[in-house]
């Protein structure tokens, strides 16, 4: 697969590929939200835009979302338990996030090929992550919590698809959609 030319081009759209967060986790985050300091400049993250990035893939052209999703058609990946364990702050500290201490083979495997895919069909422009993955939730932007986090409990839940999404920036809010999803195997 080769990268097109209109890569830079208006046309293109800002994708990732992503876990969805089910509700019960959702409403567990909130709650917890709940029972922390409301900080001025802080934005909780809207709800609907819940989820655990797997890859970001960046601006990306309509042929080279169709190349994407040719590839992973047909995939034969196994589907996994996730459990976020713990508050963590990521991005210089202003991004308050749930976080899994660990991750199993299946999701690795899962992150890896994907990052992989990307590389591979994009190119030597896709700015796929390089640094050690940590599977998180984003709970609140431009947060100032400082260091000292409360604690709170476990969420698992079991993982039978993933999905590429598409960010649209409306105003100063991102809104995410689901562009296309795929089952993960239970064997």
């Amino acid at each position: 697969m080769t990268r097109h030319p209109q890569h830079n081009a208006p046309a293109a759209r800002r994708c990732f590929f992503a876990l969805a967060v089910p509700e019960k986790v959702q409403q567990q985050a909130i709650n917890w939200l709940q029972g922390l300091p409301t900080e001025a400049r802080s934005r909780q993250v809207p709800k609907q835009n819940h989820h655990v990035t797997l890859a970001f893939i960046g601006n990306v052209s309509a042929a080279e979302i169709q190349d994407l999703i040719n590839a992973i058609n047909g995939w034969q990946l196994s589907a996994f338990e996730l459990c976020l364990d713990r508050p963590g702050l990521l991005g210089n500290s202003h991004y308050l996030t749930w976080q899994a201490s660990q991750i199993s083979q299946a999701h690795q495997q899962l992150v890896t090929t994907l990052r992989t895919l990307c590389r591979t069909t994009l190119g030597a422009a896709c700015p796929v992550d390089d640094f050690e993955y940590l599977a998180h939730l984003t709970l609140r932007r431009h947060s100032h919590l400082g260091a000292s986090l409360p604690s709170f409990g476990a969420v698992q839940w079991h993982c039978q698809q993933f999905a590429l999404y598409q960010s649209d920036l409306t105003g100063d809010q991102a809104q995410y959609q689901v562009i296309k999803s795929w089952p993960l195997s239970t064997y």
